[in-house]
């Protein structure tokens, strides 16, 4: 697991409690507390201010399919730092107070900012405007999720290209598919942000 060192503590991320959450430790390996907690997993972690107990991370506490940006202050008060739906990554600068933040979603490919955590705009890098006005002209294919069950209950999630103006309105139709299957932990493919190759 993924060890963060700091003068006096050290940050551990553990699933001891099914969900991958940040402990913090001091030297001697003694647990001071845990720092996140919920139903969700800590998906990457950014940094921690010593002085003022301020984390940063990213979660997919929105949704499974899903990724956003967190501050978390010594009290434990989050606040979300990237609201929007998709998926959002961040590169911290070295004081934690600016970072650039891509994002991007399905249907959507990446936009890359630089922002504060005051949640200001500082500088937009690259708006891949032009990419995403070629996307949506007509008779692209359609890219949406869905969830199945399996034999035992559990609900997974997939997603689905469609050719521009498929029709399955005929209840006998038969057509072919191409499958694309998941390759094992830590390798997850249904994911809300933006993937070349699947529109071809």
């Amino acid at each position: 697991q993924d060890i963060r060192f700091y003068p006096d503590n050290f940050i551990l991320q553990s699933q001891r409690n099914n969900y991958n959450h940040l402990y913090l430790y001091n030297l001697n390996g003694v647990l001071v507390k845990q720092l996140t907690d919920g139903e969700h997993e800590v998906t990457n972690f950014y940094g921690w201010d010593e002085k003022t107990g301020d984390l940063y991370y990213q979660s997919n506490e929105p949704s499974p399919l899903r990724r956003a940006v967190y501050k978390q202050d010594k009290k434990g008060k989050k606040t979300r730092l990237t609201p929007a739906t998709g998926t959002s990554d961040a590169m911290f600068s070295k004081n934690l107070q600016n970072f650039v933040h891509t994002h991007s979603d399905i249907h959507t490919p990446p936009v890359i900012t630089i922002e504060n955590v005051k949640g200001k705009v500082l500088k937009t890098l690259v708006d891949n405007k032009a990419l995403a006005e070629k996307l949506n002209q007509p008779g692209m294919p359609s890219k949406e999720f869905f969830q199945f069950a399996t034999s035992n209950g559990t609900v997974l999630n997939g997603w689905m290209v469609k050719p521009a103006g498929l029709d399955v309105s005929g209840q006998n139709s038969k057509l072919p598919v191409i499958m694309y299957l998941y390759s094992g932990p830590g390798s997850q493919e249904v994911l809300d942000s933006w993937r070349t190759g699947f529109y071809g």
